[in-house]
């Protein structure tokens, strides 16, 4: 039996008042050890949804690399770019803007398989270390996504 939406919450951030769990799920997030763990602390509430209904079933018909991109594709148009950008903009009568959360999720996908292949880890660094790399990370994987957006 899979576990509510509470108890996965409760696993990942905690108890207590709200701001608390806020500041746990940043702190775990970004002193994380990789950056596949920081995506495990990230946002828990999307997290059980992505887990739930995207990832594990997809893991149970492809390769860990294929369900992971698809996750994060899913995070990045449904999640992101669809409630965030295009409905509001639909509401608006606006055009509709190319897919920069999905596109931008997509390379962070890439780069955490390629990361994850390479072994690599950040346990041996300190948490400000650790603050820096997964800020650089998501920050050169916008760049990239932004830059593929401008050649499209």
């Amino acid at each position: 039996m899979a576990i509510t939406l509470r108890e996965f919450i409760r696993i990942r951030v905690g108890t207590g008042q709200p701001r608390g769990r806020i500041l746990t799920m940043f702190l775990r997030a970004f002193t994380a050890p990789t950056f596949a763990a920081f995506w495990h602390y990230w946002n828990p509430v999307y997290g059980y949804l992505l887990a739930r209904f995207v990832y594990r079933p997809s893991r149970s018909i492809l390769p860990r690399p294929p369900a992971v991109i698809l996750t994060f594709l899913c995070s990045g148009f449904f999640l992101h770019d669809l409630p965030l950008i295009w409905l509001p903009r639909f509401l608006q009568g606006l055009p509709m803007p190319r897919p920069l959360f999905a596109v931008w999720f997509f390379i962070i996908s890439l780069g955490l398989i390629a990361f994850e292949s390479l072994g690599y880890s950040m346990r041996q660094h300190p948490p400000n270390i650790r603050i820096l790399a997964h800020s650089t990370f998501l920050l050169a994987c916008l760049s990239c996504g932004y830059y593929v957006l401008t050649i499209l």
